[in-house]
């Protein structure tokens, strides 16, 4: 799969071994922390998550400014085999960008996630931190959503009636898709990828968003 039109996304990590039990891996993940220089276990926040989360084994870290990265909070959920990073939000500012999230989720696996692994046998994996479009949506969807933004008038979006079959095309076999692509990743493939407006990106995606949901009616509808 060539990357050309390959999208940022944020990247998961998971920490699994089946038969091994969670504990092992959950004090392994705490001695290697009061080891390092830069993230610190939260136990007073995990006392706050399994309030409002019922997670009784989630786990919470904290990480100083520091490398080139911000401050920032991670927090693992349990897993059935081990944990995994269910979030990493700043501490300082309002949000991160994809590349700010995964390079401090890299930061973590490099200094926590592998070292506790290793000790307690546990298998780290990582998912790509891009995806493109056949990640999301079968070939056939791409290949419409393709055919539409190649040959329409990006200026008016699907308004041409030649631009509106194709985009209707479209939207059927997204409907068809197990889970269709959600609205915000069209938009943002529209702008980052195939360089339409922001605001023309945004009124297609509301048309994607009406579309799906005419046609997910229309299936429970009785004929």
């Amino acid at each position: 799969m060539a990357n050309s039109d390959a999208l940022a996304v944020f990247q998961d990590l998971s920490m699994q071994a089946p038969g091994i039990e969670r504990e092992t891996l959950r004090e392994a993940l705490d001695e290697t922390a009061r080891s390092d220089t830069r993230w610190t276990r939260e136990e007073e926040r995990e006392a706050q998550l399994r309030t409002g989360s019922g997670d009784e084994e989630a786990m919470a870290f904290s990480r100083e400014a520091g490398d080139g990265l911000a401050a920032a909070r991670l927090v693992l959920w349990s897993a059935p085999d081990g944990y995994s990073v269910a979030n990493i939000v700043p501490l300082e500012s309002s949000s991160f960008s994809h590349a700010e999230y995964n390079a401090l989720l890299s930061d973590f696996q490099k200094r926590i996630a592998v070292p506790a692994s290793n000790k307690s046998g546990h298998k780290v994996e990582v998912s790509s931190g891009a995806a493109a479009l056949e990640d999301w949506v079968s070939p056939e969807t791409a290949t419409a959503l393709r055919r539409f933004s190649a040959l329409a008038n990006k200026s008016t979006g699907s308004a041409h009636p030649l631009d509106q079959t194709r985009w209707l095309s479209f939207v059927i076999l997204a409907h068809r898709d197990s889970p269709p692509l959600g609205p915000g990743r069209l938009c943002r493939w529209l702008v980052e990828i195939e360089h339409w407006s922001d605001d023309v990106a945004q009124l297609l995606a509301i048309e994607y968003e009406f579309g799906l949901a005419l046609l997910a009616q229309y299936d429970q509808s009785d004929r």
